[in-house]
């Protein structure tokens, strides 16, 4: 039971008051009855031999958290009793990553072949102290070792002495796939994303050193205007709980570029050269890093405002040299139109006509298609010109003449005039005028 008397579940250790998936306190149990009782000074029976029975202090239990993966690994064990909780600083933590190349290459020489082939497991015990395995891609521990600074309660190791070293390694190396690290195309375009994981085994600082190059961007319909890329800049070190370690907006936030830094932020300049009291590299930031896994995370955007104001320069047409009017697109669509056929004579136009019955038996058409035709060449033999009456005449001539609208007279291929009630070609047709045919 709980301290409220109600049954012990997942409400009393697997949820928390805030929204926080780090932090899941484990509540006692009561000592009322059950185990907890039993060890406990509330046990009713504590004489002879059982007076030796230990104080659970309300935790007679352990607990097993998982990583959050699906994989069934351990992310952190407790033992029994109060000072051996989750949370307490008492417990067994274990810790997944990839070990970087130079750790390997510093254990086994450069045989050993790409880190990104092996594993690096972390355990740290409910002394504090951490053990390293590594292991190969078919999960078999080539070597183990302690890491970290001796624990004031465990007696010194004799070749901690002097075993200090600072190493620098590419965390854009390898990722858990094994294939090389390279920068992700955000979903919106406008930013190259990066991230990558980082396993510590002990606590020392971590200096994060960053920096790349700007091409210049020469544009040739801008000649007096370099327009080189203004960016911003975010560097996050995060631990698993997802907070920022390097959270001061001076450290993990910054525009960098080739610009003149202006009250506004930032103003183009006319050379694509080096950069303007600008800068294309990153200070570097230090951070302290206990045991665990952290998420190292690059994001590199551009400016919103320069991206403005370069659409707003590229569209001046006193700065932009390449700027088109409607017009500039208007001639440039028509003069790719085929007009060769426009200039056509009258003779030209009947004679790649022919006549009706070469124009059907080529199947060309049907016979309303043909006038329709016909139509076009009048026009250009009446100088262009065709009177409204003689337009509706042939429009009616169409209608009439077989297969037209009022001159239908085959259904699927076969003669069939009865089938049309408003056909001229039907005497028992059903127009205004009856057996008008």
């Amino acid at each position: 039971m709980n301290e409220s008397g109600d049954p012990y579940s997942r409400v009393d250790f697997d949820t928390s008051a805030i929204d926080d998936s780090c932090v899941a306190p484990t509540l006692p149990m009561s000592t009322q009855n059950g185990s907890s009782q039993y060890y406990s000074s509330n046990n009713p029976d504590l004489t002879f031999e059982n007076g030796y029975i230990p104080d659970a202090k309300k935790f007679p239990f352990t607990r097993v958290e998982y990583t959050p993966d699906n994989t069934g690994r351990i992310r952190r064990q407790s033992g029994v009793g109060e000072e051996f909780q989750l949370g307490s600083g008492h417990e067994s933590k274990y810790f997944y990553g990839k070990p970087q190349q130079v750790e390997l290459d510093r254990l086994f020489g450069s045989e050993v072949g790409v880190a990104s082939h092996y594993q690096k497991n972390v355990v740290l015990d409910p002394n504090g102290q951490a053990s390293i395995s590594y292991l190969d891609q078919e999960g078999r521990v080539i070597a183990t070792a302690l890491a970290g600074d001796e624990t004031p309660n465990l007696k010194v190791l004799e070749s901690e002495t002097g075993a200090q070293a600072t190493l620098t390694t590419d965390v854009f190396e390898y990722n858990s796939s094994g294939t090389s690290l390279v920068n992700k195309l955000n979903i919106d375009g406008d930013a190259i994303e990066f991230n990558s994981q980082l396993t510590v085994a002990y606590q020392s600082n971590y200096t994060f050193d960053y920096s790349f190059s700007i091409a210049p961007l020469d544009e040739d319909c801008l000649p007096s205007l370099c327009i080189d890329c203004v960016y911003d800049l975010t560097l996050e070190v995060k631990d698993e709980c997802g907070i920022v370690l390097n959270s001061s907006p001076a450290i993990n936030q910054k525009m960098v570029g080739k610009f003149t830094p202006t009250a506004s932020g930032y103003t183009f300049h006319a050379a694509c050269l080096a950069p303007v009291n600008g800068t294309d590299e990153v200070a570097p930031f230090t951070v302290q890093l206990g045991v665990g896994n952290y998420g190292i995370t690059k994001v590199l955007r551009i400016n919103e405002e320069a991206k403005q104001a370069y659409i707003k320069n590229y569209l001046d047409p006193t700065i932009n040299n390449c700027v088109l009017t409607l017009e500039d697109f208007q001639n440039e669509a028509l003069s790719q139109i085929d007009t060769s056929g426009c200039e056509m004579t009258c003779q030209e136009c009947l004679d790649q006509l022919g006549t009706l019955e070469d124009f059907l038996a080529a199947e060309s058409g049907t016979q309303a298609d043909y006038y329709e035709l016909k139509q076009n060449c009048d026009r250009i033999c009446n100088g262009g010109k065709i009177s409204e009456c003689e337009i509706k005449m042939n429009m009616m001539k169409i209608d009439m003449t077989p297969g037209g609208q009022y001159g239908e007279y085959e259904l699927n291929g076969v003669t069939n005039v009865s089938a049309f009630a408003l056909s001229v070609f039907n005497s028992s047709n059903l127009l205004e005028k009856n057996n008008a045919s």
